[in-house]
């Protein structure tokens, strides 16, 4: 079985050293992949950031985006990210 975990992106008090600390212990834990999205009803960190860092975080974990709140970005940066 393939276990993801999703980064609390939308929690209160979720700042830089937090996030990075998830993705750090999401990589050398058991999870295949570890996700992160946006929502438009409370404040969020920015989910093309948040992807980011656990990209430069991480090596082994599988990175995911689980959702994109297309109308908040420009059509052509979203596209190109």
């Amino acid at each position: 079985m393939k276990v993801s975990m999703t980064l609390p992106t939308m929690a209160s008090g979720c700042d830089r050293a937090a996030l990075l600390d998830w993705c750090r212990r999401i990589d050398a834990g058991h999870f295949e992949s570890l996700a992160a999205g946006e929502r438009v009803s409370f404040p969020t960190l920015e989910v093309g950031v948040a992807l980011a860092a656990a990209a430069a975080t991480t090596e082994r974990v599988r990175i995911v985006s689980t959702l994109f709140v297309a109308p908040l970005h420009p059509a052509a940066l979203l596209a190109k990210r």
